[in-house]
């Protein structure tokens, strides 16, 4: 039995190493908890919807690789984590990401597991979590500003609830109709509290904008949208002359024109130019520039033309000028009645007007007296004698006659009534006309004034003095030769002296006997 007994042990000593590398060829990896520390959550403390990182810090104390991943459960809703591999002797972390949908303190059950390695009881545990009310995001009403300079212009504010900081997306459409055109697109974060935007988006075709700020990697409880129509600038303008001082303006006067102008469009008029333009020569007679109007207001302005054009009525063309811009007005202003005549004098008409309506009437009178002097005396026609020019004394006046062929002005003597030949290179010959009727009424009203001695030879003097002599033939026989052209004619000795016209030439001549 001894040595039985014997037997047996020295067996057991032989195979307990066997058995001892048996075990642990068969326990490969073993895993449990480095430190003291336990199960942590990084980014503590979260929010409803933050992505929550639960982990453990884990050591493999086995002679192999082992694998281990994290199990948590948080509301009845379990996560699983990704699997990690854990060399022998090392440490790593294994961890699990879960979103809390509830806020307020909750508890998760977490526990680490593996398919190849041993476990220590204490991979696994609960731990409790606090959770916060989501973080609200809010965006202000747009303001905007659009005109034809700076193009379109947008301010708005963002408020981010307190909490952490945040990434969103800030994403600006324009609308037209039924269709949207993204202007731009930026990544922001934001810290808690408030913050004013400025957004340049050019001179977009739409009609309205929609903005929008969308979180990036968390939510938040309602999107963050907002809108507004939108209006392109509109530039326009309306002008209006308001009359002349003085009211009635003569030639080479200081005259100030009165403007008002209209900005009937919404954008700012900058840097417009008035200018009074005479219709009639096109010529500028004033240039300023106005200062700036904002949409829907309006300006006055005083333009100053000297010397003030001649010519009665003066037509002015107001115009004002801008970038994109062209408006123009007219007016027609009465011009006091003198004017300037060709050689530089100032011509009264109202009272040369006065004379003449006088004269007129004076002359009427003569002619009527004269009349009834010419039928008391029952004398033949003038016709019947020959009469001669009186002499009329010089006129030291000059007046103006205008050439047919060129109208050009030429001046003669005031008296002059005959042939003129006009200046080279034109030198056309034409007939001057008689003076003006002022002259004409003083001779009358001196002969009638004045008694002559032989009353009817001087008022058919005053009467035929500027006329030409007539032409006339004269003969014994019923035969005559026209004074023109030498053709014979036949007139009656009974019937002279007789006015006729010859048939050939045209020439109208008096047939005398003699």
């Amino acid at each position: 039995m001894g040595a039985k007994r014997w037997v047996n042990i020295v067996l057991i000593i032989l195979f307990v190493p066997l058995l001892s590398q048996s075990v642990n060829a068969d326990s490969g990896a073993s895993l449990s908890m480095a430190g003291s520390r336990g199960a942590t959550f990084v980014g503590d403390p979260p929010h409803v919807g933050d992505s929550v990182d639960l982990s453990v810090l884990v050591h493999n104390d086995g002679d192999t690789v082992g694998n281990a991943y994290m199990v948590a459960i948080i509301g009845g809703v379990e996560t699983t984590g990704p699997v990690i591999e854990i060399g022998p002797g090392s440490s790593r972390e294994v961890s699990s990401s879960f979103s809390p949908i509830t806020n307020g303190s909750l508890d998760v059950a977490w526990s680490i597991e593996s398919n190849d390695s041993v476990i220590s009881t204490n991979l696994s545990g609960n731990s409790p979590l606090l959770v916060s009310p989501a973080q609200e995001l809010t965006l202000s009403e747009p303001l905007y500003t659009w005109t034809v300079e700076d193009g379109l212009r947008v301010t708005f504010e963002t408020t981010l609830d307190s909490g952490r900081n945040r990434s969103v997306l800030l994403v600006v459409d324009g609308t037209k109709s039924s269709q949207t055109i993204q202007l731009q697109e930026h990544a922001l974060m934001l810290s808690p509290g408030s913050r004013m935007h400025e957004l340049v988006l050019g001179s977009p075709d739409i009609s309205g904008l929609q903005i929008e700020v969308r979180p990036d990697g968390w939510s938040a409880p309602q999107p963050a949208i907002v809108s507004v129509s939108t209006s392109a600038p509109v530039i326009d303008a309306s002008i209006a002359v308001n009359g002349a001082t003085p009211v009635l303006p003569s030639a080479g006067d200081v005259v100030v024109i009165g403007v008002k102008v209209d900005n009937t469009g919404t954008d700012v008029i900058a840097d417009a130019r008035l200018r009074l333009i005479d219709a009639a020569t096109g010529y500028v007679l004033a240039d300023q520039i106005l200062t700036d109007m904002g949409g829907g207001t309006s300006n006055e302005f005083d333009a100053t033309i000297s010397p003030w054009p001649s010519g009665n009525p003066v037509v002015i063309r107001a115009v004002v000028t801008a970038e994109d811009l062209s408006i123009e007005n007219t007016l027609s202003i009465e011009s006091a009645v003198t004017v300037e005549d060709v050689a530089g004098i100032s011509v009264p008409w109202v009272p040369i007007g006065v004379g003449i309506v006088v004269g007129l009437i004076l002359s009427f009178a003569a002619r009527s007296a004269f009349k009834e002097r010419n039928s008391s005396i029952g004398m033949d026609k003038s016709s019947k004698r020959v009469v001669e020019r009186k002499d009329v004394p010089d006129d030291d006046r000059k007046r103006e006659v205008e050439c047919p062929e060129c109208n050009r002005s030429l001046l003669i003597p005031w008296a002059y009534d005959g042939r003129a030949r006009c200046a080279p290179p034109c030198s056309t010959e034409f007939t001057v006309p008689s003076p003006p009727l002022e002259n004409a009424v003083e001779e009358v009203m001196k002969d009638v004034l004045t008694e002559p001695e032989d009353p009817l030879s001087d008022d058919i003097d005053l009467i035929k003095q500027d006329e030409p002599e007539k032409l006339f033939s004269m003969s014994a026989t019923d035969l005559l030769d026209c004074p023109s052209c030498s053709q014979t004619l036949k007139a009656g000795l009974e019937l002279r002296p007789v006015l006729i016209r010859c048939p050939a030439c045209k020439t109208e001549f008096e047939a005398r006997e003699g």
